[in-house]
Formats: structure tokens, sequence, C-alpha cells
């Protein structure tokens, strides 16, 4: 219960990081490597969380 609750909690704080930088500009020049590389760590983490809750059905 406390270990999906927490991932969870990660991901609600992603979002917010998300959204703050897209409040702020963060995506624009020089940084768009920075930006494009946490795209990717989003999308692994996603992966991940589906993996984890589907692994169960098993």
């Amino acid at each position: 219960y406390a270990h999906a609750n927490g991932a969870s909690l990660f991901f609600i704080v992603v979002y917010v990081h998300i959204l703050r930088g897209f409040y702020y500009g963060s995506g624009t020049q020089p940084r768009e490597l920075v930006w494009i590389t946490g795209v990717i760590i989003l999308l692994v983490m996603i992966i991940t969380a589906f993996i984890g809750y589907v692994l169960p059905w098993g």
C-alpha cells in the first residue's frame, strides 16, 4: 500500500516539475537537450510503472 502511494506521489511531483518547466520556459535554447532527456526519462518511468502494474496479473 505504501509503495503504490509513494509511486503515485512521485509521479505527481514529476508532473508538477514538468508544468513548472513549461511555465518558466525551461525547454528553450540552449537547454533543449536537457528537456528532451527529461522527456525520455519520463517515458521510461511510465513504461516501468505500467510493467510494475501489469506484472502481478502474471
